[in-house]
């Protein structure tokens, strides 16, 4: 699998937001991680990525708000060292404060995709579980089938 394995995901997410914005049912947006610029020397830049500390896309829909991850495996599990903590207690306070919070991941072997809501990735971590499998991931979660015109419905 390339280094961009995760962009067939990030595109179909991206697609799905703007059928969102297309039919006024909600806006999500994408958040970038910050570049910090620590050198410019004329034409050469030099700097370095920050930490990402919150979730891949923020938004609402039809009126609740809405903050998710997106992950990619190759492998027939997700192993949760992938997720960084800051991310999972990010979903974790914005599930209690009553948005909708989860988790999209993409089983890149069985062409997969599977949306997990964040209380289930944490009771698996708190239970010392260190990966979910794709047989538990569709068991606790819910599969979502790509649709036409290339876009997944994460939102029902």
């Amino acid at each position: 699998m390339n280094k961009n394995r995760g962009m067939f995901l990030e595109d179909l997410i991206n697609r799905s937001c703007d059928y969102l914005w297309n039919k006024k049912i909600g806006f999500i947006t994408k958040r970038f991680t910050k570049v910090h610029i620590s050198k410019v020397d004329g034409n050469r830049v030099s700097g370095f990525f920050g930490s990402k500390n919150f979730v891949d896309y923020s938004g609402q829909i039809n009126g609740q708000h809405i903050e998710f991850e997106a992950k990619t495996t190759k492998n027939n599990k997700l192993y949760f060292k992938n997720i960084k903590t800051a991310q999972l207690d990010f979903l974790i306070n914005m599930k209690q404060m009553k948005s909708l919070a989860f988790f999209i991941i993409y089983f890149y072997s069985e062409n997969l995709i599977v949306k997990l809501d964040a209380m289930v990735i944490k009771k698996m971590m708190d239970d010392k579980i260190k990966a979910i499998t794709i047989d538990e991931a569709i068991k606790k979660g819910k599969e979502l089938k790509v649709l036409y015109p290339g876009i997944i419905k994460f939102w029902k």
